[in-house]
């Protein structure tokens, strides 16, 4: 078992552009696609024999609240659990990895599930502090068996971590234009005009399916796309909202996640570029907004233009640290206090510099001005920095409730005080 775990280390194929699930960022490997193109965390090779099961999985990001070590054996033992594990055949030592921005444990395993099936089974997990990544690695095809563990190894060699990278970050490394956030939006963008009938965020709450080896659990998660009216659109929320939003910085950095649209007599469709042909999803007016692909309803978004906060926000679940309070108040008359909820909600902003892609928000507190415009929330701090971040507020919660909850950064923060 360990000659499998060596012979990962040592095989690398040509890979794609970069591509982001959660904390990690990765390029998919040549000869291996999406499993789903409306998901990033199953990979599986373009041309797999009938009856065989190969697969690369990109588990959910956790916090632990125990340490790394005792994390990743718990983890691992989940995996037999969720992949119907009866025995196992075959298990190899605890190893070490290194690189890819984080240290992190292996194991490996040849087991039999409850069906009878024989898989080999690569758990890799990542200690990204304070955060905890993983990937699994599954296969019952013994004949191309080297030629998929390239495109595993490809894979983990790729990766890099939004809160971790192999190259200085930029608590270390300070550029001017680190004021901004990032500094392509701080400029005026030309409108998109137009008359194909659509305009602004639409968001539905579907059931996302996670398929880990053979089994699939589903888990509740928004879904977001972005229509312009000139016919365009973007099938997620944009790290910083729509206010000077540059489309054609994001096809550049996501062209899978641009498309464009086309409606007819409330009917129409979404056409995304794929791996190796076109993606296309139905689109059909309902009351409630949006269907698409028969998923919704997609309901029309509130831009939240001038909208006044008054109180102490939180992300929902956050617990305060001695180090990160993760509040941030708003004031009527259009001042803010930010002690660290740009961090608790995870946000980042795309760089465009080709060694590091990605930088966090910082640790810093700092207060200034704020306003909220195109579902955008925009920061200008006293000391400079100037920071934008999506904006929305929760299905539940109206424009009368808006003191009470809201979104920043897909997160749920919710008044303190």
């Amino acid at each position: 078992m360990r000659a499998v775990l060596a012979l990962v280390a040592l095989l690398a194929p040509p890979q794609t552009e970069t591509q982001q699930v959660e904390n990690i960022n990765f390029r998919i490997p040549k000869g291996w696609k999406r499993f789903d193109p409306g998901t990033l965390r199953t990979l599986v090779p373009s041309e797999v024999a009938k009856g065989r099961v190969v697969g690369i999985y990109i588990g959910t990001g956790v916090e632990p609240a125990v340490p790394f070590r005792q994390w990743f054996d718990k983890a691992w033992e989940s995996v037999h659990q969720e992949q119907d594990v009866a025995k196992i055949l075959k298990e190899g030592e605890l190893e070490k990895v290194q690189g890819f921005g984080a240290g992190g444990l292996s194991k490996a395993a040849t087991v039999e599930l409850k069906n009878g099936l024989q898989l080999l089974v690569i758990f890799m997990g990542f200690d990204v502090k304070p955060r905890a990544e993983s990937i699994l690695f599954v296969s019952n095809d013994a004949e191309h068996f080297e030629e998929h563990v390239k495109g595993l190894t490809a894979f983990r060699d790729s990766m890099t971590f939004v809160s971790r990278g192999s190259e200085p970050t930029y608590s270390r490394v300070v550029w001017r234009e680190d004021l901004l956030s990032p500094s392509f939006t701080w400029k005026e963008v030309p409108k998109r005009k137009g008359t194909a009938g659509l305009s602004g965020i639409f968001r539905a709450m579907l059931m996302e399916e996670a398929r880990f080896g053979l089994n699939v659990r589903y888990t509740p998660k928004y879904s977001y796309v972005v229509f312009f009216p000139d016919g365009t659109c973007y099938r997620n929320l944009p790290e910083e909202g729509l206010l000077e939003i540059d489309l054609d910085y994001y096809r550049r950095r996501n062209p899978f996640g641009c498309g464009t649209y086309q409606m007819s007599e409330g009917a129409g469709t979404i056409t995304v570029q794929g791996e190796e042909k076109p993606f296309i999803q139905t689109l059909r007016r309902i009351p409630e907004g949006l269907s698409i692909d028969g998923k919704g309803p997609y309901r029309p978004v509130d831009p939240c233009d001038g909208m006044i906060l008054d109180g102490t926000f939180q992300r929902e679940g956050w617990e305060p640290r001695p180090e990160l309070r993760g509040t941030l108040t708003f004031r009527k008359d259009g001042t803010f206090e930010e002690d660290g909820l740009l961090c608790a909600v995870g946000m980042a902003w795309w760089r465009p510099r080709q060694y590091r892609a990605f930088q966090e928000a910082e640790a810093v507190p700092g207060k200034g001005r704020y306003r909220i415009l195109e579902n955008t929330l925009e920061l200008l701090y006293e000391d400079g920095r100037k920071r934008r971040v999506n904006f929305a507020l929760p299905m539940d919660v109206g424009r009368e409730k808006a003191g009470d909850a809201v979104m920043i950064n897909t997160q749920v923060c919710r008044r303190t005080k």
